[in-house]
């Protein structure tokens, strides 16, 4: 993500720009008047994103608002691609009764698709030349150029449409959980004052040695309350929702007390691992960004096997797992 940062500072720097209009409009009587941060969130995750994507914006910061129901056919869609994710077999039977009832649309993202498609139309149209691993101009290189050189590096293997439906999937599955994070974040920090005033302090303390408007990726590194604070936020609230799910090795293996043969999918669902008590403690319901700064490093370290916001291998594993036999991807 390093590589990226420039894109994400264009947007971030937006957004402020946005905050303080906000704060600071009385002609248009908005002063006073509660805000959804929610909604803002997703504007800036979702220009984040096709940033990062296609180096040019989709403009819901600009607009302030859910461009061409972008963002309602994404809430929308959420049951129906959780269910495909359950029961994949079940996505035939769907396709077939779009064949036969052309009316009924199960998932529409045409917004979306459009705008990658002219993405990638205006990147067709100026030649570049640059390795597959997106070595030339690497911290301005967007995630379609590289997807591109991979292309035309074996574009029998990796078609043209790989590129595009990579593009897409970018853009669908890294707006809404990003905002939602971010969102969520907020909520704990308003909810736990003190947190915030100690955030404070310490985002003080680093700007005053900082010369730049905005902090860099690494900078942030060394601001650990931060990163506490960050890392707590995901545990009490991800944005998976569903089990992550494993394929029992041969041999089978036996979890929390159940023996499962092999060729079984298992999973574990992440709301369910960052709530265990036997875990994270008899405070695990409680938003605490203290317990990832505890001395004990054999402690933080056990957190860690079990902190899952984003799919892992062995991570994934419930706590008494027999982890000399862990599950595959």
């Amino acid at each position: 993500m390093v590589s990226y940062e420039a894109f994400v500072d264009e947007c971030a720097d937006l957004f402020d720009q946005r905050l303080w209009e906000m704060a600071s409009d009385d002609t248009t009587q908005k002063v006073g008047v509660p805000t959804d941060m929610g909604h803002w969130f997703q504007c800036y995750a979702f220009d984040v994103i096709s940033m990062i994507t296609f180096s040019k914006r989709l403009g819901f910061l600009e607009a302030g608002r859910d461009i061409d129901n972008i963002m309602s056919t994404l809430d929308n869609s959420v049951v129906f691609s959780s269910l495909m994710g359950i029961f994949p077999s079940f996505y035939k039977v769907v396709l077939a009764l779009q064949r036969v009832l052309p009316q009924v649309q199960f998932s529409k993202f045409q917004a979306i698709s459009d705008f990658t498609t002219q993405c990638m139309a205006e990147h067709q149209a100026v030649p570049k030349v640059m390795s597959p691993d997106g070595d030339e101009n690497e911290e301005k290189t967007n995630f379609m150029t590289k997807l591109m050189a991979r292309h035309h590096k074996d574009p029998a293997k990796y078609t043209e449409f790989y590129a595009w439906l990579g593009c897409m999937q970018n853009i669908a599955a890294g707006s809404d959980t990003t905002g939602a994070t971010l969102t969520a974040t907020l909520y704990y920090l308003l909810k736990h004052p003190q947190t915030m005033k100690k955030l404070r302090q310490e985002i003080d303390h680093h700007d005053r040695n900082n010369s730049s408007k905005s902090f860099s990726f690494k900078q942030t590194q060394d601001m650990l309350y931060l990163q506490a604070v960050i890392k707590e936020a995901l545990r009490m609230h991800p944005a998976t929702g569903l089990p992550l799910e494993r394929v029992v090795p041969e041999g089978g293996a036996t979890i929390c007390d159940q023996f499962f043969p092999a060729g079984t999918v298992v999973g574990v669902n992440t709301w369910v691992e960052h709530y265990n008590e036997q875990i994270f403690g008899p405070d695990a319901t409680e938003f605490r960004p203290e317990r990832w700064l505890d001395k004990d490093k054999n402690k933080v370290a056990f957190l860690n096997r079990h902190w899952i916001p984003v799919s892992r291998s062995l991570n994934l594993i419930p706590y008494g797992t027999d982890l000399n036999k862990p599950c595959s991807v």
